[in-house]
């Protein structure tokens, strides 16, 4: 597989093949069934904390978000419903002070 290693830092990049295997079983033989798990369940308790995150940007109560992760499945792209009030606040807040200003102007037609 083509692994594509990028540094910003120094503007440069390298692609390398590394052999991951190609089923459960052939990276199990390759890195031990320990190591295949345990990276495994990093990755998955990453994606499950990017979608309880997300839950909670979109104005999710906790208890919204606990009951969402419980049916929550590795891999599975959910859809993620928008608070359109919360998400227009959130880019407001990451406006100028300028840019406020020039926003509000135009809202209210001036």
């Amino acid at each position: 597989m083509d692994v594509k290693i990028r540094s910003k830092a120094k503007n440069t990049e390298v692609t390398v093949q590394f052999n991951f295997g190609d089923t459960l079983a052939a990276m199990i033989k390759l890195f031990g069934e320990e190591s295949v798990f345990n990276h495994a369940q990093a990755k998955m308790k990453i994606g499950a904390q990017n979608f309880g995150r997300a839950l909670l940007d979109a104005g999710k109560s906790p208890e919204e978000v606990k009951k969402a992760i419980a049916s929550w499945k590795p891999g599975v792209t959910v859809a993620v419903p928008r608070d359109p009030v919360a998400a227009i606040a959130a880019k407001y807040a990451k406006l100028s002070d300028e840019e406020k200003k020039v926003l509000i102007k135009s809202l209210m037609g001036k």
